[in-house]
């Protein structure tokens, strides 16, 4: 087996276009999932270029909740294009977790 890592990108504007809610956070996150687990060979980009607003809201009910809900999952993800301030906020969540969070921000 190589030890390249194959990495995949998964753009969430191509899926959710709107992430300002906590409701739109709760229907991606089952695409997120099956995702991870169809690309469960590969690490994964999820992406939020061309994505306006990312609210915390809907990261809380996608990211936060991955991280908590499956961190084997989680290891693979990179988050990537996020906005400045969504990027602290999620890192802020991210490291009061009483686990330290498998993502990558």
């Amino acid at each position: 087996m190589s030890n390249k890592e194959t990495w995949k990108e998964l753009r969430v504007a191509e899926r959710s276009p709107v992430c300002s809610t906590r409701e739109r956070g709760r229907r991606f996150y089952p695409e997120l999932l099956a995702w991870l687990r169809a690309e469960a060979s590969s690490s994964t980009i999820l992406s939020f270029s061309g994505v306006d607003f990312v609210s915390p809201s809907f990261l809380d009910e996608t990211v936060v909740r991955l991280a908590e809900e499956s961190p084997d999952l989680a290891r693979r993800v990179t988050v990537a294009s996020l906005k400045p301030m969504a990027a602290r906020r999620l890192k802020t969540t991210l490291s009061s977790m009483a686990q330290a969070s498998p993502v990558i921000i």
